[in-house]
């Protein structure tokens, strides 16, 4: 008998539906070798849901402006905001620093754009309802897959998915997340990151905005970043390792970054 591991997939579905069958058949590519697994999943309220949602175990949504509300009920939602030189040099931040437009719109657009990696990972971890019966717990996208011919696709069921399970037993018992390093750059890809059971207990006990609010308010050791960075970011604030593996996921992980433009990250998120 297989480990089980729970895959929660959050994000913006964008134009998944289209990319629905070469998304699940990466999946299996992946993980089927090694592990049987569920799909947990999570989007905005705005969002397109997937048509094969008899995949699931469950879909959530819910509203991103959310954070906002929260953050700005606990009196400091400047301490959330990151200014990038992107978002200096942009036309909306130029047009509400000179009164044009709503500074308080601009800065809900780019905490929601900051932030909602963590928080739709979270909604899709928190759907779960018996998480003892995995061994770990993929974050994953909507936008990501393996395109893999098949000799590419022996070499991950021969060589990353025998490598991943080794670092999940070994790290069970740790506060750990599994991670691949991205080529080039020091970051960790946000693309497909594993996390032990201490892990998701550690993360998932307290409410994602509660956790942002904490992150950004109360623990100085933290400078913060967004995008790739942020994970950085929230694995430091929950006391945990992180673990990279050997081989370059990124070599045969896709996404759809061409097919679609991301409004966040013009103003460098």
């Amino acid at each position: 008998m297989k480990p089980k591991i729970a895959i929660g997939i959050s994000g913006q579905t964008r134009r998944h539906n289209k990319y629905e069958d070469e998304f699940h058949s990466g999946l299996s590519t992946l993980f089927s070798s090694e592990f049987d697994y569920d799909l947990y999943a999570h989007t905005w309220d705005d969002q397109v849901l997937p048509t094969q949602t008899h995949r699931y175990q469950s879909i959530t949504t819910t509203d991103q402006s959310l954070l906002w509300k929260y953050m700005k009920e606990q009196g400091n939602p400047f301490s959330a905001m990151v200014l990038t030189e992107q978002l200096q040099a942009s036309p909306q931040y130029k047009s509400a620093m000179s009164g044009d437009s709503s500074l308080v719109q601009l800065m809900e657009d780019c905490i929601a754009g900051i932030y909602a990696q963590l928080l739709g990972s979270w909604h899709a971890f928190d759907s779960i309802k018996d998480p003892d019966q995995y061994c770990a717990f993929v974050r994953y996208r909507w936008d990501v897959t393996a395109r893999l011919d098949p000799p590419k696709a022996e070499v991950v069921q021969r060589t990353f998915t025998p490598q991943l399970l080794n670092l999940i037993q070994s790290n069970s018992l740790r506060n750990t997340a599994i991670a691949q390093p991205m080529e080039h750059i020091e970051d960790i890809g946000d693309f497909c990151i594993v996390f032990t059971p201490p892990f998701y207990q550690k993360f998932i006990q307290t409410h994602i905005h509660n956790t942002i609010h904490n992150m950004t308010n109360h623990n100085r050791d933290i400078q913060l970043h967004t995008a790739h960075r942020l994970w950085e970011n929230l694995i430091t604030h929950l006391g945990a390792d992180t673990v990279l593996m050997e081989s370059n996921a990124m070599s045969f992980l896709g996404s759809d970054w061409n097919r679609v433009e991301k409004s966040n990250k013009a103003l460098g998120y």
